[in-house]
């Protein structure tokens, strides 16, 4: 299963960046440099912290469970990132490569790890 995750990260990125040079025209902007830098980094650590307390409690030779564990994480992961972007920086359309690759990412989950 770790060759599965760390192809999901890799396939990801690349489609992140490949999406982004399709879709994201003009002057690119952050959600650091908007009214959501405290939203977005405040909700990333509280994930960040959820995540590895739950992963740390988890039965690492239960690959079923990791397989849960990482579709949960990716939906929840993807979706805050989808919603930040919408609510703070709407008119970059970075909403919507977030969206596509949680599809991507929730597919490839689907079909390789489970």
């Amino acid at each position: 299963m770790g060759i599965s995750i760390s192809s999901l990260v890799f396939i990801l990125a690349i489609v992140r960046m490949l999406l982004k040079l399709w879709f994201v025209k003009g002057e690119k902007i952050k959600i650091s440099e908007t009214s959501g830098k405290r939203f977005y980094t405040w909700g990333g650590w509280i994930l960040c912290l959820i995540s590895l307390v739950i992963l740390f409690n988890l039965d690492f030779s239960d690959m079923n469970i990791m397989r849960w564990f990482w579709l949960c994480f990716l939906i929840i992961a993807s979706s805050f990132n989808a919603f930040a972007e919408w609510k703070y920086i709407r008119e970059s359309k970075e909403h919507i490569i977030s969206l596509v690759s949680l599809m991507i990412g929730t597919a490839y989950i689907l079909l390789f790890m489970f």
